[in-house]
C-alpha cells in the first residue's frame, strides 16, 4: 500500500529593523511579515512602509527530526493518521 506523508516543521528566523525616527511600536496600527520584510502601517499615515531585514538564522538549521504536525494519507487522499506535537 502506498501512503502519503505530510510533515510540517517549525522554522524561526530573527532579524532587526530600525523604525523611522520618532516612531515606536505604539505608533504601529497594523503589520505583516513576508520572507525578510516587515510591512508596517502607522496610525498617522495610511501608507504601508516596508523594511527589509537580514535573517540571522539559516533554513539549513532546521531540525527535521521533530515535525510539529504529521498526516498520513492513503492513495485516495483519505486521512489514516494525524499527530500534533506540543
Amino acid at each position: 500500500m502506498k501512503v502519503t506523508v505530510e510533515a510540517s516543521y517549525h522554522i524561526s528566523f530573527t532579524g532587526q529593523i530600525e523604525l523611522p525616527e520618532g516612531k515606536t511600536w505604539a505608533d504601529v496600527e497594523d503589520y505583516s511579515v513576508n520572507l525578510s520584510s516587515l510591512r508596517v502601517k502607522f496610525y498617522d499615515d495610511p501608507t504601508w512602509h516596508e523594511f527589509d531585514y537580514e535573517r540571522e538564522e539559516s533554513a539549513n538549521d532546521v531540525d527535521y527530526s521533530r515535525p510539529v504536525h504529521v498526516v498520513i494519507l492513503d492513495d485516495g487522499g483519505q486521512e489514516l493518521a494525524k499527530e500534533e506535537s506540543a
